[in-house]
């Protein structure tokens, strides 16, 4: 296991997935505005935009792995891990969750009704349409996986990588010869969703084996099955992860052996597209319902196939500009406060206090 460090690659294919997910929701616009339904963007919103957020999840596992394993295996370590972890998630979140609240409100008063706020508030809510924000629903998941690997560091390393094939091997027979229970904590604690986190961390903790460049092969292997499967990603979570993950798996490895073998790293901009594309993640939708309420609705969807195109294109540009400066101007200032006078707090519950380095 090599030492935390960044990933280049891995930070501009957290861009790529957050785009991935933008173009799955501009994709109803199209639909709306008569615009062919098998035309390139179509068919990528449609059928593989949802993509982007089991590559999220697989990063998140990856980059976890990365940032804990060679920590030392300590209450300290463990509470600060979560400190960084909650501040990150939460800080970036709250402000858009207000904007979408009052959004909603005005917007769409109906739909404000059915919000279940606390849930929402909380990331307690995973169903998209009691969300305030409906992109929430997958910080669930991530916060639930920074829970697991918390209550790692009570553990050594060698028990750790053995709990974590455990816990993939026991989901992945679950996800496999198991329907949905009828138990809907069961359901989210063994969810599918959790084997790509896992499998994010397996594919760390094996990294420095995959040399071979027979590997590159095997991820555009399972890259070409995922995108020629017949399955249906929207029958379930289970159909989804199985369809998804292993394509999911192969461009995270794909990224990270490119930059390793300095067969190709991305540069400064790439790394900055992944620091914002949280914020990204987060705003789309936000900005993509204005755009509809003030430009679509007025014109009443009269725009001609090139100027929605126009009109899609500089939205992203839009949405991509936001997200840059409200990383640099608000969530990594935020940031940074709430770590700085969050420390004592963690630091009075342990003895040895553990020091702070680049966010996660």
């Amino acid at each position: 296991m090599t030492e935390k460090r960044i990933y280049a690659n891995v930070q501009l294919l957290r861009f790529i997935a957050a785009s991935l997910v933008i173009f799955v929701h501009i994709s109803p616009y199209f639909v709306i505005s008569g615009v062919e339904t098998d035309s390139f963007i179509s068919v990528i919103s449609f059928s593989h935009g949802g993509f982007g957020v089991d590559v999220f999840f697989v990063i998140s596992g990856f980059v976890i792995a990365a940032t804990t394993l060679h920590k030392s295996r300590e209450l300290g370590e463990g509470l600060h891990f979560a400190r960084k972890r909650g501040l990150r998630i939460y800080l970036g979140y709250l402000p858009f969750l207000v904007w979408a609240l009052i959004q909603t409100y005005f917007l769409e008063p109906e739909r404000f009704a059915r919000l279940d706020i606390v849930g929402s508030i909380f990331l307690t809510q995973t169903n998209i349409f009691k969300n305030a924000l409906g992109v929430s629903w997958s910080l669930t998941y991530e916060l639930y996986f920074y829970m697991i690997f918390t209550s790692f560091f009570f553990l050594s390393r060698r028990n750790v990588v053995f709990i974590i094939h455990i816990l993939f091997a026991v989901i992945l027979t679950k996800t496999l010869f198991f329907e949905k229970g009828s138990s809907a904590y069961l359901n989210f604690l063994f969810s599918p969703f959790l084997l790509e986190f896992l499998a994010g961390s397996i594919l760390f903790i094996h990294m420095d084996r995959l040399n071979g460049r027979i590997w590159l092969i095997v991820c555009l292997v399972a890259i070409y099955l995922t995108i020629s499967s017949d399955l249906n990603p929207f029958e379930s979570v289970r159909i989804r992860v199985l369809r998804y993950a292993p394509a999911a798996v192969a461009l995270v490895m794909m990224a990270v052996l490119l930059e390793k073998w300095g067969a190709f790293r991305c540069g400064a901009t790439g790394v900055l597209l992944g620091d914002a594309s949280y914020t990204l993640y987060l705003c789309h939708g936000l900005i993509l319902q204005l755009g509809f309420q003030l430009v679509l609705l007025p014109l009443q969807f009269t725009l001609s196939t090139p100027i929605l195109l126009l009109l899609t294109f500089a939205t992203f540009c839009l949405v991509i500009i936001f997200s840059i400066i409200f990383y640099r101007a608000v969530e990594m200032p935020l940031y940074k406060w709430a770590l700085k006078k969050s420390r004592p707090v963690v630091e009075g519950l342990i003895q040895k206090p553990a020091t702070d380095s680049r966010p996660l």
